[in-house]
């Protein structure tokens, strides 16, 4: 099985709370192991993001492939990043922050982060990032937005390879002035690793790298209410 369509990604904007009703339906459609995970969260806002998440992955998964929502079973490579069993050709990642879940589709790995733009601590640039980047955040006319700018393109590149945290973010440098926005690694540019901004909102920043140039146009926008209608008819 895999994805025949473009590449995909989509938004939920989580702009109101579920009742106990609504959860308790909704939690029949992930495994028990996803179940567990999220009982462990103390907060509810990191219940709803997890369980949301998980939620809107299948719903893109059933729209795209002939497959019922018990035969969608998830697991892990080596280094930790969420795969879906028996779906080589189909890959997908996550990403929530604030009041928004993202995930990215592709039939090549992709990586997606999104992150609430607030006051960062600057100097984090000087000892994680590159020195050309560390020069370009401190000289530009907002550093606070650009460090941002970087932070979730280093993020989405590490989370495309899944690597993760396993890799440093030094390692690697950011090719602003390229279009689609490239990676270097051990001053190499890198094939088959493209990335790309996209405007959110106001408050936040979003970026995917994908394994070809052909990136999501756009961001296809879902409502908490169009999820439950969705499961509603499963």
């Amino acid at each position: 099985m895999g994805l025949k369509a473009k590449p995909e990604l989509v938004a939920v904007r989580l702009d109101r709370k579920l009742d106990s009703m609504e959860v308790e339906s909704l939690l029949c459609f992930i495994s028990p192991e996803k179940k567990r995970v999220i009982g462990h969260y103390c907060r509810e806002e990191d219940q709803l993001r997890s369980l949301v998440a998980d939620l809107l992955v299948r719903m893109v998964v059933m729209q795209h492939v002939d497959v019922e929502n018990r035969e969608i079973n998830f697991s892990q490579s080596e280094n930790g990043k969420p795969m879906l069993a028996g779906m080589e050709g189909f890959h997908f990642n996550v990403s929530h922050a604030g009041d928004w879940v993202v995930c990215a589709f592709d039939s090549a790995e992709i990586g997606v982060d999104v992150e609430r733009v607030k006051t960062a601590n600057l100097s984090i640039s000087r000892s994680f990032f590159t020195e050309e980047e560390h020069y370009d955040i401190c000289n530009a006319p907002d550093p606070n937005d650009r460090f941002f700018d970087y932070w979730t393109l280093k993020e989405s590149f590490i989370k495309h390879n899944g690597k993760g945290l396993w890799q440093a973010l030094n390692e690697f440098a950011i090719l602003f002035s390229e279009n689609p926005i490239r990676v270097t690694l051990e001053g190499k540019r890198l094939e088959k690793v493209y990335l790309k901004q996209y405007s959110l909102d106001d408050v936040n920043k979003l970026a995917v790298c994908a394994s070809s140039s052909s990136l999501p146009e756009t961001i296809s926008y879902k409502s908490m209410d169009e999820i439950i209608a969705f499961f509603s008819t499963v």
